[in-house]
């Protein structure tokens, strides 16, 4: 077995932030792996940043507005994708975002299903660790993300991308 390189930043359980040789922080261990992959195989691929920021609204229910008395509230958010790939034989801003979950919580696929649902105009792809059960054992997390993701391409990690995302 090889040895890991970098090293877990975070010193609760439940922080999941991961340091990489070089040094910059990563949101998680298997999303710079499948930075570092996918880099390695010669795909021109970057860790996003505050500039590639999507503002997104998320409606909230049951909520009254106190200047014009409305039900129908939305709030303002902000979404930052983990990583921006482009695809050979493309210009640089000709790519796409990609999304990588380990453990999808149900509160974080609520707010990515209203980013989606707000923003299908943003080519967006999901890159899971595992296809995990997302209910007691009546979906899967693909199942879900067909259902529930318009128009988001999901893949289940094998240590490459499928080719036609290359």
């Amino acid at each position: 077995m090889s040895k890991v390189k970098g090293k877990r930043v975070g010193k609760k359980k439940s922080d999941r932030r991961w340091r990489d040789p070089d040094g910059k922080v990563w949101a998680s261990r298997f999303e710079w792996t499948v930075y570092d992959t996918l880099s390695r195989l010669g795909c021109n691929v970057r860790k996003c940043t505050e500039r590639d920021s999507i503002s997104y609204s998320e409606p909230k229910p049951n909520v009254k507005c106190m200047e014009c008395g409305s039900l129908q509230c939305m709030q303002e958010r902000i979404y930052t994708p983990d990583l921006f790939l482009i695809p050979k034989g493309r210009g640089n801003g000709d790519g796409y975002f990609i999304e990588t979950k380990g453990y999808f919580a149900r509160d974080k696929r609520i707010l990515f299903r209203c980013f989606r649902n707000d923003r299908q105009d943003i080519d967006l792809r999901l890159i899971l660790e595992s296809d995990h059960w997302t209910t007691k054992g009546k979906t899967r997390l693909s199942q879900y993300a067909e259902r529930y993701l318009p128009n988001t391409p999901c893949h289940v990690w094998n240590g490459d991308i499928p080719d036609d995302w290359k």
